[in-house]
């Protein structure tokens, strides 16, 4: 699962969005100082990193978030980070897993995950033991 980190550069009035693989996007702050509070802003630092890496099979609005140890940014990760282990299913396929279950290189030899891709629904077990499609 990626969690993208935040961290505020307060010499450079900078955001900068970064993830454990090397990758990064770096904003201005957003001025003037409006109703937005420091985790708004910080998510605006998100939704470049995302539109940048083309993350937009993500539903990034729906994002989960906690501040950094050094409080200087935050963490966001995607809903599907939980303890409890997420179960997806491939509708075509009947083929069910977890989250990393679903990494795949694709034909241009790029690591993907079809989850992140929309090419699978959340899902869980039923009181029969069937998989059935979760709605949130």
């Amino acid at each position: 699962m990626i969690t993208i980190h935040t961290k505020f550069d307060g010499k450079r009035l900078k955001i900068k969005a970064y993830t454990r693989l090397g990758r990064s996007v770096t904003i201005p702050y957003p001025f003037p100082f409006d109703n937005k509070n420091d985790v708004e802003r910080h998510f605006e630092a998100v939704k470049a990193y995302a539109a940048k890496y083309r993350l937009d099979p993500w539903d990034i609005t729906d994002m989960r978030y906690g501040e950094s140890s050094d409080g200087k940014g935050f963490t966001f990760c995607a809903r599907y980070s939980r303890i409890n282990t997420v179960m997806f299913m491939n509708i075509q396929t009947g083929s069910v897993n977890c989250y990393d279950g679903w990494n795949y290189v694709n034909e241009l030899g790029e690591k993907v995950n079809a989850v992140v891709l929309g090419e699978t629904v959340e899902v869980e077990k039923d009181n029969n033991g069937d998989w059935i499609e979760v709605y949130r």
